[in-house]
């Protein structure tokens, strides 16, 4: 009877210790959905016309996304001036499935073309505009590149509609050079960034 008892105990013993196992060690998700397109719901207002395309890794637990943008900054606030640039982001998430937190690096390149424009009171650059406004035949140029890191969470619902808020930090260095007198000048920028990160994954 007692080794019947010890037998008993160590078949529940061990089944206890079999099923335990299973419950510990989650199901490997399936991943139905392999891409990710980003967009600004901005773009009319502010003139910024910007996109991504993420590649999830791993069943999701990495993502490779690839930015895009173009601003022309409305002429209200500068006139002439365009910002266009790319970058990529390496995330790494907690979870597969292309969800859940992530953090990664980031790196960035960022061009600027200016058209200076001034008021010509004098009539020295010939034609202005309604506002007063004549090109002075002055172009600045200039490329600035940046580097980082983010951190953020992204949640993705049935229908692939996906909201990622990101917070980062960027360290950036640049050059702007003249076209009329040739002179080149350094500049550093970047600094605290952050995103809403609205979505569609496919």
């Amino acid at each position: 009877m007692f080794k019947l008892f010890n037998r008993l105990l160590i078949a529940i013993c061990t089944f206890s210790i079999i099923f335990a196992q299973t419950e510990d060690i989650p199901e490997s998700i399936v991943l139905q959905k392999t891409k990710v397109a980003g967009f600004n719901f901005l773009s009319p207002i502010l003139g910024l016309y910007s996109g991504s395309i993420g590649l999830y890794q791993k069943n999701g637990k990495v993502e490779i996304k690839i930015p895009l943008f173009y601003w022309k900054i409305p002429e209200s606030l500068v006139k002439g001036l365009s910002l266009y640039g790319a970058g990529i982001h390496y995330r790494m998430y907690s979870n597969e499935g292309g969800a859940g937190f992530f953090w990664g690096p980031v790196a960035k390149v960022n061009l600027i073309n200016w058209d200076v424009y001034a008021i010509d009171y004098n009539g020295d650059y010939g034609d202005a505009d309604d506002d007063g406004y004549a090109y002075t035949g002055e172009n600045i140029t200039g490329t600035l590149f940046e580097a980082g890191i983010e951190i953020g969470r992204r949640w993705q619902w049935k229908n692939g509609f996906t909201v990622a808020p990101t917070f980062g930090y960027n360290l950036g260095v640049g050059e702007i050079e003249s076209s009329s007198s040739g002179e080149k000048a350094d500049f550093d920028a970047g600094g605290l960034q952050y995103s809403l990160g609205l979505g569609w994954a496919f």
